[in-house]
């Protein structure tokens, strides 16, 4: 029971220590939410950039459109005052031919022609001084206008005249005049007929009717509206469009604009396209309201974000579901290998879920067996580390107490580690030492290219009793023998140069005093073997000459004769090997000329008659080996 309620207990403190890891930022569950949401970023941000080209498009056909009605309303436009031309141009010819019209019947035809055209206020017939002959409204006639600025440039053009817009608030008092030249047969100005136009007026004769509150516009030259269909109540400064509307001020430079404005009469922005009516220097412009050009596409937009929230909102949702589940699975895989940190290695954890969970679970399992294997690898190389700081200690001692002189230099020959004995033989402290260059130190030219030769070839270098002069003893000369190895990385190459440097001058100086001593007693010894030599001869030449008295004495053939002639014989040889010894070189012989003689000496000795003695053969000389010890014996 007791056993069940700590298993409870354990179960429960899990299961909240789970919860905590589902809220903590870094989980598993939002770790994949992120990576579905990073999957889900590219494709609305490509949504949107689509949503942006497609607004745009949208806006260009838009401007386009209000561009293809303005230049409609332009050519309406220039098509209406053409028509007014003609019928000024017909009522001036028409008046010429009938100079004997009355005033009054003069004013009532040009009534009568007003009336044909709704957008005509006034139809005057001027004389070429500039005073009003006749007119649709008699109260005009007799006024003189021959200084009026339009009169002057229609009475010296051959097409009409159309003046800017006389500005007024009221709807119906703002006109502009149309003025044109009526000439006889030879060219002789006649007279000028004007007509003053309502631009409210015009609607017959300019409408073009468009959908969503689309409307276009002309612009006299003063920047000054003079028409708008549908029509709008404006009050004088909201007529100023060349001052308040950028696209309208480019095309009175000459050039088409567009652009959104804010049209300040109806409080909303419009998208607009304007047109330059060149022949008379007016603009013509269209445009419509922006939140109505958009609509269609903005309406797409909603549609289109309404599908991809619910499609994003149901893969959170099976992200959620499918995060879960992985969540559970690895959080108690994360509890087992806490356990295992812990050293509890004698549980395993069942091997189940996903494959890849299978295999962390499997993975885990055999770590399990592994971590007690790698513990006592751990001491072992801890063991192993141990020894290798004592052999350190050890290999630190002895380099630092031993009487070899060691340096270890860098590439640069310069010094980075010198042990005691170094720095005592330098005369230097290991401060003063480190970082300098060998050549600064060192006092033999054949080391330091030894080194060079070292770092460029990668060859160890020994100089056996290397002769050394102190700078600070003239004359003195040391013996060293000397060696260099490069060191080098796992990579074979060289970042370092050890120098070992021992004294053998004590030694060289001793062996130099044995080799004198040597030379003075084989001097010695020549003398004596030269005087031993002398008396030799001489002992030898009077022991022959003692026999040789005896061998007189003896009668012929008897045998003590024989054999005093044998002994002659022998000691003849024996003085004749001898005085070559000493003659030629020391230790050989030339067996030719030594046989010739002892054979001559056989011959004198030994022959009782004439005999004739020959030895010839190459120059042989023999090796005594026994010549020292015969030499000695001698002595």
């Amino acid at each position: 029971m007791a056993d069940s309620e700590r298993h409870l207990g354990e179960n429960q403190a899990e299961m909240a220590r789970g919860r905590r890891r589902q809220a903590h930022p870094g989980s598993i569950r939002n770790l994949l939410f992120l990576l579905l949401l990073a999957a889900l970023v590219p494709v609305l941000l490509v949504q949107a950039a689509i949503y942006y080209q497609e607004s745009r498009a949208a806006r260009e056909d838009e401007f386009l459109s209000n561009l293809e009605v303005a230049r409609a309303a332009a050519g309406l436009f220039e098509s209406y005052l053409r028509d007014v031309h003609r019928e000024e141009t017909a009522v001036g010819e028409a008046l010429l031919q009938s100079a004997s019209l009355s005033p009054a019947r003069a004013n009532r035809f040009l009534t009568n022609v007003d009336k044909q055209y709704p957008a005509i206020a006034a139809l005057n017939w001027i004389n070429p001084r500039g005073r009003v002959l006749a007119s649709s409204i008699p109260k005009l006639v007799g006024q003189d206008w021959g200084t009026l600025t339009w009169f002057r440039a229609a009475a010296a053009r051959q097409d009409s005249v159309v003046t800017n817009v006389t500005r007024s608030s009221q709807p119906g008092d703002g006109v502009f005049i149309i003025a044109s030249a009526v000439h006889d047969d030879e060219g002789v100005l006649r007279g000028v007929v004007a007509a003053a136009i309502d631009p409210d007026k015009l609607t017959d004769r300019l409408r073009i009717d468009r959908a969503r509150s689309g409307a276009f516009s002309i612009t006299d030259k003063s920047g000054w509206l003079v028409y708008r269909y549908p029509p709008a109540r404006m009050t004088m400064e909201q007529r100023e469009w060349g001052k308040l509307y950028a696209p309208v001020r480019q095309a009175l430079a000459g050039k088409e604009g567009f652009g959104e404005i804010f049209a300040t009469y109806e409080s909303q922005k419009r998208f607009i396209s304007t047109t330059p009516i060149k022949s008379i220097g007016w603009v013509a412009g269209a445009g419509r309201p922006s939140d109505q050009a958009t609509a269609p596409i903005r309406g797409q937009i909603s549609r289109n974000a309404i599908v991809i929230t619910g499609a994003a909102l149901l893969a959170f949702l099976l992200a959620s579901i499918i995060a879960k589940g992985i969540a559970f699975r690895i959080q108690r895989l994360s509890r087992y290998a806490a356990r295992l940190g812990e050293g509890e290695l004698d549980r395993r954890i069942e091997e189940s879920g996903p494959v890849e969970m299978v295999s962390l679970a499997r993975a885990l399992n055999f770590m399990a067996g592994e971590l007690q294997q790698r513990d006592d690898e751990r001491e072992q190389l801890l063991r192993v580390e141990r020894e290798r700081a004592e052999n350190a200690g050890l290999l630190e001692a002895i380099q630092e107490h031993a009487q070899v002189y060691l340096a270890y230099l860098d590439t640069d020959l310069t010094y980075v580690r010198v042990n005691n004995a170094y720095c005592e033989r330098a005369g230097m402290s290991r401060a003063d030492l480190i970082g300098r260059h060998y050549e600064e130190i060192a006092e033999s030219p054949e080391a330091a290219a030894a080194l060079r030769q070292v770092r460029e070839a990668g060859e160890v270098i020994r100089f056996a009793e290397l002769a050394w002069e102190s700078k600070q003893r003239p004359g003195f000369i040391s013996y060293w023998d000397w060696a260099a190895a490069p060191v080098r990385d796992e990579h074979g190459s060289i970042y370092g140069i050890v120098v070992s440097v021992v004294d053998v001058t004590e030694h060289v100086r001793a062996r130099e005093e044995r080799l004198a001593a040597e030379r003075m007693r084989a001097e010695v010894a020549e003398t004596v073997a030269a005087e031993i030599n002398h008396r030799m001869k001489n002992n030898l030449m009077l022991l022959a000459s003692v026999l040789q008295m005896q061998l007189a004495n003896q009668p012929p053939g008897s045998q003590a004769a024989a054999q005093l002639r044998d002994a002659i014989g022998r000691i003849s040889s024996l003085s004749v090997v001898h005085e070559h010894l000493y003659e030629g070189q020391p230790g050989q012989v030339e067996l030719t000329d030594v046989m010739k003689r002892i054979g001559e000496i056989v011959v004198s000795t030994f022959s009782k008659g004439t005999a004739k003695l020959s030895v010839s053969g190459d120059v042989v000389l023999r090796l005594l080996q026994g010549w020292r010890g015969y030499r000695h014996g001698c002595q």
